[in-house]
């Protein structure tokens, strides 16, 4: 199934008296069950791409599928809506709270759109527990190492059992041990519980574990293998 379809995206910005396009007419579509990485240097449009993707960044001109509904017809409301309940995503730079837990941090998704704090707590640590690290529930994120706070930060993306999950340059950080282990994780979540991931890169390391690669250079798409 085509969980994310771009027909014709664009995106400018103003730099003094000129206009910069960061996306130049984007056509991609991107399936469930697979891995996906958008690979492309630095400047290429990869975090813009992502940032409308997400939907918290409006195109100039296009238009944006997610799960087969017409982004462009929403208003910010009901897009905040359906981000949070479909759109899981891991930050690069985790953007996890230092003065809560790792179980509040975990859970603050669900507390937030309302649900039932003690049914979020059993879920939450239903997912700390699967990603073994269920024993630091009651720390604080900054005493964790950062491959168990990149844990972390993807069972806080994986709470509201989202159907897509973004994740922005998750191995910059990592040593490749803990980098392997991140995208072991991330190609079980595609492939076993059927997620659409999409991963936005230039590790080169990492790029076996993709099921499908998607080139992206000054604005545009290259070749999608």
């Amino acid at each position: 199934m085509i969980a994310i379809k771009c027909q014709g995206i664009k995106k400018h910005y103003n730099s003094g008296e000129n206009i910069v396009w960061a996306l130049k007419s984007i056509d991609i579509e991107i399936f469930d069950n697979q891995l996906t990485f958008l690979v492309g240097p630095s400047g290429s449009g990869k975090t813009t791409l992502m940032s409308i993707i997400e939907t918290l960044l409006t195109p100039d001109e296009g238009e944006l599928f997610l799960l087969g509904t017409h982004m462009n017809t929403m208003n910010e409301f009901e897009k905040a809506k359906f981000r949070n309940n479909n759109i899981g995503v891991v930050f690069q730079s985790l953007n996890l709270i230092p003065t809560l837990t790792v179980l509040e941090n975990v859970t603050l998704p669900l507390l937030i759109r309302g649900d039932d704090e003690k049914k979020a707590n059993i879920k939450g640590m239903a997912l700390l527990e699967e990603l073994h690290i269920g024993d630091k529930k009651n720390s604080p994120p900054t005493d964790l190492s950062r491959g168990q706070q990149q844990r972390v930060a993807i069972a806080r993306a994986l709470i509201t059992d989202p159907k897509i999950l973004l994740c922005d340059e998750p191995t910059s950080a990592l040593d490749e041990e803990n980098g392997f282990a991140f995208m072991t994780l991330l190609k079980k979540l595609a492939s076993i519980q059927k997620r659409t991931v999409l991963v936005i890169t230039h590790d080169n390391r990492i790029f076996p574990f993709a099921d499908r690669m998607i080139h992206i250079n000054d604005g545009t798409i290259g070749e999608k293998k």
